[in-house]
């Protein structure tokens, strides 16, 4: 998972293009990614909201929608290893 999330963080966030939003999904899977050994559930949780909520306030360009959908499934799976490390 860990790969998928840098992979999420890099190469298909920096092709959503240069924004608020874009800075925010990256630092936020950046956030997951680095915290893959040992991350608590909320802290976690509350970097899955903030990249969530970026990638939604990113708006419908038909341009990105693979890159967007493709990191949605990356936080979608990221959440499902969270919760199931959760104790």
């Amino acid at each position: 998972m860990h790969d998928a999330v840098v992979h999420a963080a890099g190469p298909m966030a920096s092709a959503l293009g240069s924004s608020e939003q874009v800075t925010q999904i990256m630092r936020a899977m950046e956030g997951i990614a680095s915290r893959a050994g040992s991350p608590t559930t909320d802290s976690a949780c509350r970097l899955l909201i903030v990249a969530g909520n970026a990638l939604d306030a990113l708006g419908d360009n038909p341009a990105t929608l693979p890159d967007r959908d493709g990191i949605r499934l990356v936080l979608i799976l990221a959440a499902g290893v969270i919760q199931a490390r959760a104790p």
